[in-house]
């Protein structure tokens, strides 16, 4: 039978208890899935003492498959090995947290607030298409209907209605109907208005999505959940002008053709 020392597992940075996380370039640098597979079980475990048997075992692998896919991680710097002073196998899952960091800042925020809040209008033709199409009977309404009240606070007898541009805003961004997703959209307008977020940063926020080449493939638009968690990033500081790159946009076109024409 094949012998294999004991593996000493450990961890570069500091380990949480309970759960554990990976760097997005472990799901963007084409690792097998045996590869995944063996990174999130260390990841897992931690600094601990291991059999490589119990490895195979624990991840449902052939020992031999086991052996060649941590040598394979090494060799794509995601794990070192060496012989400890234990008599053990060393492996370390090695900290690549900064490197994801910058890579992440590199490819989604080029593009400073500005440039992305003055070619929003520019995405929104792209989103107005993904929007299915109102009912008839819904025709020209495009928020929930809101009371027009006289001076008096009396509700309006008129059946007007009035235009809410967050609330259209986040209807275009997460490519949702404002009748069948009217509520859900109302209480993120809600609590973007009470945080004082314009229709104008709700737009920068969809510019800034799409410019990541994963969504924009798969076509994953965001939800209104994400919005809501998410927009801060639409406020934070980001690289300078001299580092602005037209970003190709979904469907063709550029979702910063400001960028574009600057060059």
């Amino acid at each position: 039978m094949m012998s294999e020392p004991d593996q000493e597992i450990q961890l570069e940075g500091d380990p949480k208890a309970f759960f554990f996380m990976l760097p997005n370039m472990a799901d963007d640098d084409g690792l097998s899935l045996a590869e995944y597979r063996l990174l999130g079980h260390y990841a897992r475990v931690g600094n601990c003492w291991e059999g490589t048997r119990t490895t195979a075992k624990h991840c449902g692998m052939g020992l031999s498959t086991v052996v060649n896919t941590r040598r394979s991680l090494a060799d794509k710097g995601w794990l070192s090995i060496s012989e400890s002073e234990h008599g053990t196998l060393l492996v370390v899952l090695k900290d690549r947290w900064q490197e994801n960091a910058a890579r992440s800042a590199t490819e989604t925020l080029r593009v400073p607030l500005q440039e992305r809040t003055r070619s929003a209008t520019g995405t929104k033709e792209y989103y107005m298409k993904k929007r299915k199409a109102p009912r008839s009977s819904d025709a020209g309404e495009s928020s929930p209907p809101r009371e027009v009240s006289s001076h008096h606070g009396e509700a309006s007898k008129t059946n007007s209605r009035v235009r809410d541009v967050l609330f259209d805003a986040i209807a275009e961004v997460c490519v949702a109907d404002p009748v069948a997703a009217g509520s859900s959209i109302a209480k993120v307008k809600q609590a973007l208005d009470k945080a004082g977020y314009s229709a104008e940063d709700v737009r920068a926020f969809g510019v800034w999505w799409w410019s990541d080449d994963w969504r924009k493939k798969r076509d994953v638009a965001p939800t209104v959940w994400q919005l809501r968690e998410r927009i801060a990033i639409v406020r934070k500081e980001l690289t300078p002008k001299s580092t602005i790159r037209a970003i190709p946009g979904p469907g063709g076109g550029f979702l910063n053709p400001t960028a574009e024409e600057s060059r």
